[in-house]
């Protein structure tokens, strides 16, 4: 079923030309389908310091994203930043502070098999409400899902931090109730549901997470 179609693809991609997002998925799914050892689905992670794994020694092997690529043979691309948040300089948008959608198209968008949405604690520690940011969410995935209707989307709860307390806490908490409920099921083709993982809800834990008391560290990632 790819062998003209794709192979029409390619000789455009090849020589050049412009290419439709549906022609370069195209193109994607052949290369999957016929060299699943080279090239492996594509894993794009969307998030902030917690996915591209801030502080660690070696992030592109150590953080959690980079072994689940590398135990199943994923092509990893992060588009995952260091205070990155999901509504930024007044737009909801997927966005690292100075690119949005662009930048996550070069990061493998239109290619991934899998998205990940690590994302949410800078803006509840920046006092965005929960019904705020489940709005942004929604403006991001809406916009993913025009580009590549074929991804499935994952997203991850928040974890607890020492950083976010009082208010934001609250809101933290009132989120991944929702992540876990009506509202994630409906955004979402899974949720990964990090305080399932009981080492992961002390913060102060030093085992697993950085002195900062909101980065994990290497075995927190590992888990």
């Amino acid at each position: 079923s790819y062998t003209c179609s794709s192979h029409r693809s390619l000789d455009k991609l090849w020589v050049g030309q412009a290419c439709t997002d549906a022609e370069i998925r195209q193109v994607a799914d052949y290369l999957n389908a016929q060299y699943p050892t080279t090239y492996g689905p594509m894993l794009v992670c969307v998030g902030d310091s917690m996915s591209s794994g801030y502080l660690l020694g070696s992030p592109s092997t150590e953080a959690g994203p980079a072994i689940v690529a590398a135990t199943r043979n994923y092509q990893l691309r992060q588009h995952a930043y260091p205070g990155w948040r999901t509504y930024w300089a007044g737009n909801p948008n997927i966005r690292d502070g100075g690119n949005s959608l662009p930048t996550l198209e070069k990061d493998g968008l239109l290619f991934a098999s899998i998205i990940t949405d690590w994302s949410g604690i800078n803006d509840v520690n920046n006092a965005v409400t929960n019904t705020t940011l489940k709005g942004y969410k929604e403006t991001n995935i809406a916009a993913i899902r025009a580009k590549n209707p074929d991804a499935k989307l994952v997203g991850f709860t928040l974890l607890p931090s020492l950083a976010v307390v009082g208010s934001e806490e609250t809101e933290r908490a009132a989120h991944n109730t929702d992540m876990k409920g009506a509202w994630g099921a409906a955004q979402y083709d899974q949720i990964v549901d990090l305080e399932e993982i009981a080492a992961l809800l002390d913060p102060s834990d030093v085992t697993y997470y950085n002195v900062d008391g909101t980065h994990l560290n290497a075995t927190g990632h590992a888990l």
